[in-house]
């Protein structure tokens, strides 16, 4: 009898022991072992996750974006992630975090390295967007109005006729030129990095939307 009341107790010390990793279906007489299933994948990159200091929300007009940032507005600091995608953008456009501010239009050079310059809650990684990348944002919805999802979560973007977005894939079609793109009118373009003079002039300046995760392909500048 004591011989089976200790392996009785043996056997309950190590279903305890093995309870976080496995439930227990009872069959009978016999114990069958049951994997657990996976913890849900989180749709948060897992290198910005920082529950000491910001949370990501749901972007309640278009749970396409999740949002992530502080509590203020101090720093400007906020990035959205398209789970659509999986691209990590900047917020708002009216700030540059250590850089100029994104609201003035630059050279193709300047955007590339202003871009490699943006900080967001102490991470670099930032680059231009491929023109595939910056297109992935456009939505083609009927009647007026830009071509951005609707309800989105982006501040100061840039939607006149007239602006345009630096991609930093080039058209190889056209040596020497890059894809842009207008977000009023949804239009890809392709614009020449100079001059016939070898020189980049105000018609050569466009605005710059920078994007983590996701690979690009550089433009060659020589």
């Amino acid at each position: 009898m004591k011989g089976v009341t200790a392996f009785c107790v043996v056997v309950a010390v190590a279903l305890t022991l093995l309870a976080p990793q496995v439930l227990y279906a009872q069959q009978g007489k016999k114990i069958q072992v049951v994997p657990k299933p996976p913890a849900p994948q989180t749709t948060a990159p897992p290198s910005l996750v920082d529950p000491d200091m910001t949370t990501w929300k749901v972007h309640i007009p278009n749970p396409r974006f999740l949002v992530y940032g502080t509590e203020t507005e101090e720093l400007g600091d906020d990035v959205v992630l398209d789970r659509e995608t999986g691209l990590l953008w900047v917020r708002d456009l009216t700030r540059g975090r250590g850089v100029p501010t994104f609201g003035f239009e630059f050279s193709f050079p300047d955007a590339v390295t202003k871009s490699l310059n943006v900080v967001r809650h102490g991470r670099k990684g930032f680059r231009l967007p491929t023109v595939d990348e910056l297109t992935s944002l456009l939505y083609f919805a009927p009647g007026p109005g830009d071509r951005l999802p609707p309800g989105h979560p982006f501040v100061a973007v840039k939607t006149g006729d007239d602006d345009w977005y630096w991609s930093c894939t080039p058209d190889l079609s056209r040596e020497g030129n890059v894809f842009i793109v207008n977000l009023a009118r949804g239009e890809i373009a392709s614009k020449a990095l100079r001059d016939p003079q070898g020189h980049y002039t105000s018609r050569h300046y466009h605005y710059l939307w920078p994007v983590r995760i996701g690979r690009g392909v550089l433009a060659e500048v020589d």
